[in-house]
């Protein structure tokens, strides 16, 4: 069994977007920007049996305006390997579940920003995310 403190080496291998599906309406330059976003973001814990030593962060994210001049759906990856083989006492423990979506979080918000700047929006930037308080929720 392969608990968190048996796993001396996780490295972060970046982040992958899987899907993003992007609407926008054309609006004043006068009116240029977004009021009120709504942001509803989810992660789990995901693994890939054919890699005994890979486990992602998948998170998924669906952001919009009060006044719909954008929806953006976005889901990615965040790719971790390990010395050794992941177990299910690895998946379930505060690691995978809490240091693992914190450590990927931060290139999720950026990719959004990015996304957001690129097809031609002021910059948004997603709220910063407590991993701990939501573990505790799900307790």
């Amino acid at each position: 069994m392969n608990t968190p403190a048996n796993q001396t080496l996780i490295t972060f291998e970046g982040l992958q977007v899987v899907n993003i599906d992007f609407d926008s309406k054309l609006v004043e330059l006068s009116q240029f920007g977004y009021k009120s976003p709504k942001v509803n973001i989810n992660f789990k814990v995901i693994e890939d049996v054919s890699k005994p030593n890979f486990f992602g962060i998948k998170f998924n994210a669906k952001i919009a305006d009060s006044e719909n001049t954008f929806n953006l759906t976005i889901s990615a990856i965040g790719k971790f390997t390990a010395k050794n083989p992941i177990d299910e006492s690895f998946l379930n423990s505060d690691f995978a579940k809490v240091n693992a979506p914190a450590i990927a979080f931060p290139y999720f918000r950026s990719i959004v920003t990015i996304i957001m700047v690129n097809a031609g929006f002021p910059p948004l930037i997603l709220p910063t995310f407590n991993f701990t308080k939501v573990k505790e929720q799900k307790s």
